[in-house]
């Protein structure tokens, strides 16, 4: 900073810096202009302030920056101010009110002592300046990662949020697929419980139909059957064993839907126990039906020769047979 500035301030400040001794612009001079850190613009002489009281109280020099966090106040102390006991009370009175009052670091110079020390003045100041705009700037520093750590603290928030919002979405839509595989689940079994019940009563009716048929030709047969007949019987004997391995096959199927999807409410219960018991029917009636094939197959017949119409009779009830049977497997 140039001196011509410092001379303009000094001159400004003309009034507030008289004194007997002309200790104060002598301390401008030899010490204030003296420090680099600062310039006249950071200088209040006579700085005003209030005491406990609300009295007006001055102290000699405030260097203020608050862009750096400076704030020094300076008070020069000579033996003319303490003449009595009451100029010491004054003097803690005013220097309390000023720590109080005044938002700052308090540094008292004896005009003996920096007229003698100036260097170490100098450089008191100038470690207090440094250390104010440390410690602002540390303080800056602290403020800005408290501000930050605020702002990821609230996207972090954001983020916990919206996870436990899509979390509880994909619960619901969890729980909602869970009670819609049930749902499924027993409708499946139903519709299955309810095909099968009517596949076992179409099997039923055509068993049932096969069993009149043979019976009808049980009854020509002990009167009349030649052995060109033996190869339609076994053909219907094969069919008949092949339909009882399918009934098994659905039996077993049934067994392994059951137990995959466990049958729970007393209803399935009582259809899948029907089903057994129909399937168990089934297959004792086609084994009854097997028998009864082959003991028409090692019958034995009348010696006599079987005129032609006997032998169009069985051959025709033995087509019938037949047709029925190769229906039933294609089913």
């Amino acid at each position: 900073m140039s001196l011509k500035q410092w001379e303009d301030w000094i001159e400004r400040n003309k009034v507030n810096l008289e004194h007997e001794a002309d200790f104060e612009e002598r301390f401008v001079r030899e010490i204030l202009t003296k420090i680099p850190e600062i310039s006249p613009k950071n200088v209040t002489s006579q700085y005003l302030f209030k005491d406990q009281s609300n009295v007006n109280r001055y102290i000699d020099f405030f260097i203020s920056d608050p862009s750096r966090g400076i704030k020094i106040a300076i008070e020069l102390d000579g033996k003319s101010k303490i003449k009595n006991m009451d100029d010491w009370v004054n003097l803690f009175v005013r220097q309390n009110a000023l720590v109080s009052n005044v938002d700052g670091l308090l540094l008292r110079f004896a005009n003996v002592y920096w007229l003698h020390n100036d260097r170490l003045v100098i450089a008191e100041i100038r470690f207090s300046i440094s250390k104010q705009e440390h410690d602002f700037k540390s303080q800056q520093l602290k403020e800005q990662a408290r501000d930050e750590n605020k702002d990821q603290e609230k996207k972090q928030l954001e983020v916990i949020e919206a996870l436990s919002t899509k979390m509880t979405a994909l619960e619901q839509e969890l729980k909602n697929l869970t009670e819609q595989k049930e749902k499924n689940t027993t409708q499946e079994i139903q519709k299955q419980t309810e095909n099968t019940r009517k596949g076992i009563e179409t099997l039923t009716l055509k068993m049932d139909s096969i069993a009149n048929v043979l019976n009808e030709l049980s009854k020509k047969g002990e009167r009349a059957v030649d052995h060109s007949s033996e190869e339609e019987l076994k053909t219907a004997r094969i069919i008949i064993e092949e339909i009882a391995s399918k009934i098994n096959a659905i039996e077993g199927g049934l067994n392994s839907f059951n137990h995959e999807n466990s049958i729970n409410s007393s209803e399935e219960k009582a259809q899948e126990t029907k089903s057994r018991e129909t399937m168990n029917s089934l297959l004792v009636k086609i084994n009854g039906l097997e028998k009864e094939l082959q003991d028409l197959n090692q019958k034995q017949f009348e010696q006599r020769p079987l005129n032609l119409e006997d032998k169009e009779k069985t051959s025709e009830a033995l087509k019938i047979i037949v047709s029925k049977i190769s229906h039933l497997e294609n089913d």
